[in-house]
Parts: C-alpha cells; sequence; structure tokens
C-alpha cells in the first residue's frame, strides 16, 4: 500500500493498494452484481471512502473483475481497481488513483476495509514513512 497525502512533497495525491482479499474465492462472490466499497480509516477518522457501483465492473475474462474511471466520474479519485484470482485460488484486490483527496496522516493504525455486497475484508497497519510517501510494508 502507497499513500502520498497532502503534507508531502509531491503534487499529486497518491493511492496505490495491493491486497489479499480472500484466501480463496468466497461463494456467490461478484463485484458486477453486488456493489463494492473501499475504506480508509485512522484514529482520527475516515481517510477515504467510496462506493464503486456493480453496474461499473466489468468482466472480461474468467478470474478477473475491474473497473476504471480515467475521467473521475464515480470512483471518488480512483482510476483503476480490480478483483484478481491468482492461480493458488486466493482473491486479490488492487486499485490506484492520483487525484485521491486525502488529508495529512501519520500512518499509524490504518484500517483498510474492502466490501463487496456481504463480504467484508478488515486489516489494520502501520505505514512506514519513506521520502515522497507511507508504504506497507
Amino acid at each position: 500500500m502507497i499513500l502520498k497525502p497532502s503534507g508531502f512533497h509531491v503534487h499529486v495525491d497518491l493511492l496505490n493498494v495491493k491486497a489479499r482479499y480472500a484466501n480463496v474465492v468466497p461463494p456467490l462472490f461478484d463485484p458486477s452484481d453486488q456493489d463494492t466499497t473501499f475504506q480508509i480509516a485512522d484514529a482520527e477518522g475516515e481517510l477515504f471512502c467510496q462506493t464503486i457501483p456493480a453496474t461499473h465492473w466489468k468482466h472480461p475474462r474468467l478470474r478477473l473483475y475491474r473497473f476504471r474511471d480515467p475521467r473521475d466520474r464515480f470512483a471518488g479519485g480512483l482510476q483503476r481497481g480490480q478483483f484478481k484470482v491468482k492461480d493458488n485460488g486466493a482473491l486479490t484486490f488492487r486499485a490506484r488513483g492520483t487525484k485521491v483527496p486525502l488529508r495529512p496522516v501519520d500512518g499509524e493504525k490504518i484500517l483498510v476495509t474492502v466490501r463487496v455486497g456481504n463480504e467484508c475484508a478488515r486489516e489494520m497497519m502501520d505505514l512506514r514513512t519513506t521520502k515522497k510517501a507511507l508504504v506497507f510494508p
């Protein structure tokens, strides 16, 4: 995970997330049939929260769901995202945006939540500071 919130020496609010959503694909998993919510919060409150409507998810091939929003119409600054089933059966989630409005944050106790329909994945983490961003690991 990479966050470049306001306060770093960059002119872009970057969010880049690569995460394991589940070790195996949940039964009836289909983001193109159920809305997906992506949320990031810390001890002071919400940093980012956006629901991607099911109608914007595409299923171009087996084991891949994705959305694209290059013109920032529905994804709150995220330009693309995807769920992908890996060869080992694990389900991964990726999202990236360069126009994501993020307030300054210290990177401690960041809670990342991804919900598809009634299924929810959550992880608490501490980000480390580099010269240009907050990153995990």
